[in-house]
């Protein structure tokens, strides 16, 4: 049997009966009701006797006290669920009850893992929290007492009416005439407000506790509710879930389960409160269970905060690519295309050091950068952190896995070192989907910013921030954007005027006394020797010498000194030059310079660009003239060899008979071969004998 219910509030009422709540707030102020005000998470509230009710509304709020699932903590708590039709259940409608909506029903046990997930979260146990105010409440509650007495000094010393004299003080008080000081602690009030205070502290036997209103003090850390363990339970099952269900679809799902159950859903505001102590306690948990590690790691997990104060100019500078947000001319073919843009920036300074523009991040654009980056410092950084994409760790800069998988170039040799290595930096490589370890990151954000969004083409990064223009049936905006689009050569000089001009007249973060210009002007290098470092720069790979030459990047590369050639070569190319390569042997020796060939037009001689012909003429006396350097010398030295040649002759033999065999010899001098011809005759074997001597095969004999 249930526990007979003596208070219930005016809000589990109105559930219960469909009547409004203001309907027992005035049966309470005109007295029909006997009642009593307790505290709540909201604050103060109005609980009604339940014996000074009418016997009908004491027969509904019996009914359902004992309806299934009422195992409620409190007396006064009843938690009934209007969506799921028992709002106005009664004692009629129990015969009509389920079996699994049976007075004698048992809430639902949980199994020992639903304990545990309700014990991390700190659910499995409801403390009651000690009453905590703060000395400011205390002292807001007194100023009230102060201003309830202020207004009945102010009656009493007002010969008008009492309602005029209420309505002269507030306005008075309002507008800082009077009590300025109760004014500077609680502000500005109403007069219904006013009345509220002054009930309030009567009927507390002047007690100005209850003028602090409870906001339950203290309990952000700990949790009061009416739910019962399967709902807690339920609630972390839904909004824990990687789909991120919301609040509002979660609480209707539970509502399907639990009336499966057999148990009573809570209102949406229990399930409310209970979730936002969740995400206010467990924020990384809950971060961690919708949406990821990565973003775990984003917004909840602390992060180790860097003093770049002690990095020098050049020290380091940290390498990335990014997708630029507006269209650019492609070069060989003229259509409009997003370009990558491959920066290197300088830690201490945030200034862009060096950078490139190519249609895809690879190897040459990379190296490029990398190069215009150590001009523009006038020296070689210390330290290089790059991303961790494919073409930053190709075996152009690294040669190896080793420089890779410990996070710093390791001692190569010089024929297997990659480009940091020749050049003296150390590199390592930031983790993979670890935006925050990257500072250019955040330069990529106000380059977008300040920069992309100049352009007309600028097409934004995501659907969400994508300009009117790029959209369906926005012809007008189409018209407004124009149809032109820059090229790769005209953005780059657009860049560096952006540079310039803006963002390098920003404060320096080294020192805010300097602009970005003015420190690196102070604190550039001496400068480098640009042949060396394009030397050094160099790319190197094994290649097969063929005829027309050696073959790089479906392109043949010739000089007359590979003519004749046939074994595998070293070759040495820059990506910023790419019309001529180094060629060295295998043991490192230099052989020569190799040009870059061109093709000849297949029709050069009915062509009407003389130019075709004219490459064609120069290509064919070249070939004639390798042709007529190797086949004279050939020829003359082949004569001379051929006379001087032993000469071979051979002795006609006749065969010598008898006539006492019957066998004939046939000895034919062209074929050296002995054919025998059964006859009358009987060979001679002194002369066959003689013809072995003189090299007849004695196999055919």
């Amino acid at each position: 049997m249930a526990k007979a219910v003596k208070y219930i509030s005016i809000k589990q009422l109105t559930e219960l009966s469909g009547k409004s709540e203001r309907t027992f707030q005035i049966w309470c102020s005109k007295g029909k009701v006997e009642y009593r005000i307790v505290d709540g998470n909201g604050g103060a509230r109005y609980e009604i006797l339940v014996s000074s009710l009418n016997k009908k509304l004491q027969d509904l709020i019996s009914s359902s006290n004992s309806a299934p699932g009422s195992n409620n903590k409190h007396t006064h708590s009843i938690a009934l669920n209007p969506a799921a039709g028992l709002s106005l259940l009664s004692k009629a409608d129990e015969k009509d009850l389920s079996p699994t909506m049976s007075k004698e029903s048992l809430p639902v046990a949980l199994t020992t893992e639903q304990e545990q997930a309700l014990s991390l979260f700190g659910l499995n146990n409801i403390e009651e929290l000690p009453r905590i105010t703060p000395e400011s409440e205390k002292k807001k509650a007194l100023a009230k007492v102060d201003l309830i007495y202020a207004l009945q000094e102010f009656r009493n010393s007002s010969k008008g009416n009492k309602t005029k004299s209420d309505k002269d003080f507030i306005e008075l008080y309002n507008n800082g005439f009077i009590h300025k000081d109760i004014l500077n602690k609680i502000g500005k009030v109403g007069l219904s407000t006013l009345y509220r205070y002054e009930k309030i502290y009567k009927e507390s036997n002047r007690d100005f506790y209850a003028l602090i209103p409870n906001y339950g003090f203290g309990s952000e850390s700990r949790l009061q509710s009416s739910l019962t363990q399967i709902e807690k339970y339920l609630l972390l099952k839904y909004m824990l879930h990687q789909n991120c269900y919301a609040l509002g679809r979660a609480y209707q799902l539970i509502g399907l389960e639990l009336n499966s159950m057999g148990e009573v859903q809570h209102s949406y505001s229990a399930y409310r409160h209970v979730w936002q102590y969740v995400t206010r306690n467990y924020y990384a948990h809950v971060i961690y269970a919708r949406e990821g590690l990565k973003a775990c790691r984003d917004k909840a997990l602390p992060y180790i905060q860097r003093d770049y104060s002690k990095i020098e100019f050049a020290q380091w500078i940290v390498g990335d690519g990014h997708t630029l947000d507006f269209m650019v001319q492609n070069p060989f073919n003229g259509k409009p295309c997003r370009a990558s843009l491959v920066a290197f920036l300088d830690v201490a300074t945030e200034d862009l050091v060096g950078y490139d523009i190519m249609l895809t991040e690879n190897t040459q654009s990379i190296a490029s950068a990398l190069r215009n980056a150590i001009i523009y410092m006038g020296k070689k950084p210390e330290w290089v952190q790059l991303d961790n994409g494919k073409a930053f760790k190709s075996k152009f800069f690294t040669n190896g896995s080793a420089a890779i998988q410990s996070g710093v170039t390791a001692s190569l040799t010089p024929s297997t070192a990659g480009l940091y290595e020749k050049l003296g930096i150390k590199t390592y490589f930031s983790k993979a989907y670890n935006g925050r370890a990257k500072i250019i990151e955040r330069f990529f954000k106000e380059f977008t910013e300040s920069y992309a969004k100049l352009w007309n083409t600028y097409i934004g990064n995501g659907i969400s921030n994508k300009p009117a223009h790029t959209k369906r049936n926005e012809k007008k905006h189409v018209l407004l954007a124009g149809d032109y689009v820059p090229t790769i050569d005209e953005v780059k000089m657009s860049i560096d005027g952006w540079l310039n001009t803006y963002y390098r007249q920003c404060r320096c973060r080294k020192d805010k006394n300097f602009t970005i210009a003015e420190y690196v002007e102070q604190a550039r290098g001496e400068g480098i020797n640009i042949d060396e470092l394009d030397d050094l720069m160099m790319a190197e790979e094994v290649r097969k010498i063929q005829r027309n030459g050696v073959k790089l990047f479906d392109t043949y590369y010739w000089n007359e000194r590979l003519f004749g050639l046939n074994d595998n070569c070293v070759i040495k190319y820059s990506y910023f030059d790419l019309s001529y390569v180094k060629v060295y042997s295998l043991q490192g020796d230099y052989i020569c310079r190799a040009e870059r060939t061109t093709s000849v037009n297949a029709l050069a001689k009915a062509s009407d660009v003389p130019k075709d012909y004219e490459e064609f003429k120069f290509q064919a006396r070249n070939l004639a003239k390798l042709e007529k350097n190797t086949i004279n010398p050939m020829n003359k030295l082949l004569k001379q060899m051929y006379a001087t040649a032993p000469q071979y002759t051979y002795k006609k033999l006749k065969p010598v008979v008898t006539t006492d065999t019957d066998y004939e010899i046939t000895y034919i001098e062209d074929e050296n071969l002995i054919n025998i011809k059964k006859e009358e005759y009987e060979i001679d074997y002194s002369e066959f004998d003689y013809l072995i001597a003189n090299g007849v095969n004695e196999a055919y004999c």
